[in-house]
């Protein structure tokens, strides 16, 4: 799902690792010392040659770039903040894929079912 979400913004070929962790964002907050452990862990596996800089992703993870930078060698984003960013300097770089990557054939589907997926 991460990669097609790469994919259909346009990222997918400066993409090379993804790494996830099994908490939520919501769980994450509920324990900030285990979570900036646990993020900065994160981080570190995902240090891999031809690795530049590390996206924390999810709204969840707002704010914890910043605080567990000193913690990871790369060059870390926050993706709501970058997001924002972008929206606001109108510079975000148009796809070279025209569809988004989630062309799902929809089979052994209701017929009606079928009418409202098109």
């Amino acid at each position: 799902m991460l990669y097609r979400l790469a994919q259909s913004l346009g990222f997918d070929k400066n993409l090379r690792h993804i790494e996830t962790v099994q908490a939520t964002g919501a769980e994450l907050q509920s324990n900030p010392e285990a979570a900036l452990d646990l993020l900065a862990n994160a981080c570190q596996r995902a240090t891999l040659p031809g690795v530049q800089s590390i996206i924390l992703g999810g709204a969840g993870l707002a704010g914890y770039a910043a605080k567990i930078q000193d913690r990871c060698r790369l060059p870390l984003i926050d993706s709501v903040e970058a997001g924002l960013s972008v929206l606001l300097q109108n510079i975000w770089q148009k796809p070279e894929r025209l569809k988004n990557g989630f062309e799902t054939k929809w089979v052994g589907m209701p017929e009606m079912d079928l009418k409202l997926s098109k």
